[in-house]
């Protein structure tokens, strides 16, 4: 009995060895997660501010054609950039704004409509930093570089933060520009307090921000306005910047034809014309190859495995609970423990004479009508020895 009860146990054990494992781990629910990484074809968040030249030389159709190009524009990179939002102002003697940058663009879609202008001179310098602007020289931009498209722009990004930086694309001097459009030269000298203000306005937004100037001449085919307007813009490194013998900005450095951030055009017709041409080389400067990086998390089916080692052990305790079963159902079990249990019920009186045994071994029983035990055959209690 005491052999049965061991042999329940041992299996008992391993069977709740296999069961209690799994259900702690069903319940607990381990996980495990896997980070992928791909590279993968990004385009980088743009803001731009669109800022129109107003100046007395720009005619009323001519102007009317300017509005549509901005808009045009605008909505052709809101369709083509992920992320994308928009402002537009213009400038003559002043700055104005017209709305500011988001990315809500019910407002360049009623273009032109809305739009008043006042006629005057070409203040390039608070186009780019704002009527207040004044500078002696590069350290003294910073501060005073507040209004503007520069401004506009700066503004956007912290009051909604800006866009989430794009994997690989954190380096990306597109993501903030300004877009310039001109028929002719600043006015400098004593109409807006100094030659220097439109240098260290474009200087300082160059070299000390991530915005990007780009730059459009039209209807002015003199080389003269284009080198200056080269100058302003990004095709032309900071420290590369410098004044003419007019008092006009210009670059040092030999002209790059090629370059993205400059465009002249025959007549504001043109510019309607070429904004296809413009959206998509914007668009080629803002793709970039990055990392995207995702985590996967998923059940950890490796910690089941452990529970296979408990397998053999538990086929091992059923395989000697069978075998025990078996054996004490057969036979031959039988007769291994008969002898025994019946020698000890027969065991003789020692005072009475035992009768002489006959030719075939036996044991002895007690006989309810006798005190003489009476003899039984082993052939009784296994019938197949013999």
């Amino acid at each position: 009995m005491g052999g049965r009860l061991a042999a329940w146990a041992l299996v008992t054990l391993a069977t709740l060895g296999l069961v209690l494992p799994a259900v702690v781990i069903i319940v607990l629910q381990p996980k495990s997660t896997q980070k992928v990484t791909t590279f993968v074809n990004s385009t980088a968040p743009l803001d731009i501010y669109v800022v129109l030249d107003a100046s007395g030389s720009v005619n009323d159709a001519d102007w009317k054609e300017s509005l549509l190009f901005a808009k045009d524009l605008t909505l052709q990179l809101n369709q083509s950039v992920p992320e994308f939002r928009a402002g537009l102002g213009w400038f003559a003697t002043t700055y104005r704004n017209v709305f500011d940058v988001t990315s809500d663009l019910s407002a360049v879609a009623r273009l032109p409509a809305g739009v008043s202008v006042k006629k005057g001179t070409t203040n390039t310098a608070a186009a780019l930093c704002g009527n207040a602007f004044e500078a002696t020289k590069l350290a003294e931009a910073g501060p005073k570089c507040r209004g503007g498209a520069y401004g506009k722009l700066k503004h956007a990004a912290e009051v909604s933060g800006g866009f989430e930086a794009v994997s690989g694309c954190e380096e990306q001097t597109s993501s903030s520009m300004i877009i310039m459009v001109t028929d002719g030269r600043p006015n400098t000298g004593e109409a807006h307090g100094s030659d220097l203000l439109p240098m260290l306005a474009a200087q300082f937004i160059k070299a000390e921000t991530n915005t990007t100037i780009l730059g459009i001449l039209v209807g002015n085919p003199q080389q003269a306005n284009r080198e200056i307007l080269y100058g302003l813009s990004s095709c032309c490194a900071p420290a590369a910047m410098a004044l003419g013998e007019e008092g006009y900005p210009r670059c040092s450095e030999p002209v790059n034809e090629s370059c993205a951030y400059m465009f002249q055009m025959k007549d504001y017709n043109a510019l309607m014309r070429s904004v296809g041409i413009i959206e998509g080389t914007l668009k080629d400067e803002l793709q970039c190859e990055g990392m995207e990086e995702r985590i996967f998390t998923m059940a950890d089916s490796r910690s089941l495995w452990f529970l296979l080692l408990l397998v053999p052990v538990l086929v091992h305790q059923l395989w000697q609970r069978c075998l025990l079963c078996v054996g004490k159902s057969s036979p031959d079990a039988r007769c291994l423990t008969a002898p025994d249990q019946e020698m000890e019920m027969t065991a003789p009186a020692p005072t009475q004479p035992r009768p002489e045994p006959e030719a075939v071994q036996t044991f002895e029983r007690f006989s309810p009508r006798s005190n003489w035990p009476a003899p039984i055959s082993i052939l009784q209690i296994c019938p197949w020895r013999g």
